[in-house]
C-alpha cells in the first residue's frame, strides 16, 4: 500500500535475544541519559546568548510551548542528520551505526527484568 510494504513489522521474525535487547536498552538509555544531556549543557550558552534567554525569566505559557516545539523540532532534525551521516560516511556506518541495524524487532510487553535477566 502506497509503496511501504518494505516498511512492514516483521512480525514472523524470532524474538530478539535477550543480550540484543539488553544492548539496546543500554545503547538508547546511554544516548537518552548521558548523550544528550551533554550536548544540551554544551550547546546551552549558545542557545542563550542566540535566543535572548535570560535566567530570571517567566515565560509564559505560550513561549514555552514555543520553545518546546522548536526544541523539538531542532532534536528531529539534529537526529535525522547525524543519523543520514551514519548512513553516508562508511567508516562511521562500518564502526559505529551498523549495530542499529541488527536489532529488526518491535519489543511490544516485554517486562524489564524479563529483558536484563
Amino acid at each position: 500500500m502506497f509503496g511501504l510494504q518494505r516498511h512492514k513489522l516483521r512480525a514472523r521474525l524470532p524474538p530478539p535475544s535477550a543480550k540484543l535487547v539488553q544492548t539496546a536498552i543500554i545503547d538508547t538509555a546511554i544516548g537518552h541519559v548521558l548523550v544528550r544531556p551533554l550536548l544540551a549543557f554544551a550547546m546551552y550558552p549558545w542557545a542563550r546568548e542566540r535566543l535572548l534567554i535570560e535566567a530570571s525569566d517567566v515565560p509564559s505559557l505560550g513561549v514555552v510551548a514555543a520553545q518546546l516545539l522548536a526544541c523539538m523540532l531542532f532534536d528531529d532534525v539534529w537526529f535525522y542528520c547525524t543519523h543520514r551521516v551514519m548512513h553516508e560516511v562508511p567508516w562511521l556506518y562500518r564502526n559505529i551505526h551498523k549495530q542499529h541495524h541488527e536489532f529488526k524487532h518491535t519489543v511490544r510487553c516485554l517486562s524489564f527484568s524479563s529483558m536484563v535477566s
